[in-house]
């Protein structure tokens, strides 16, 4: 999986990488897989 860099230009109104993803969408996401874990028990989680 290739990693995505956001760029940080001063001039830019919104810090998009190449492929469309934003800060907002990468802490979106975050917090759907935080919250999938949250409701997981056990040794299952490790797996994941």
């Amino acid at each position: 999986m290739k990693t995505d860099v956001i760029p940080s230009l001063a001039n830019q109104k919104r810090y998009t990488t190449s492929s469309g993803n934003s800060v907002s969408s990468v802490n979106e996401l975050h917090t759907e897989a935080k919250e999938m874990i949250r409701h997981k028990k056990g040794i299952s989680t490790r797996h994941l």
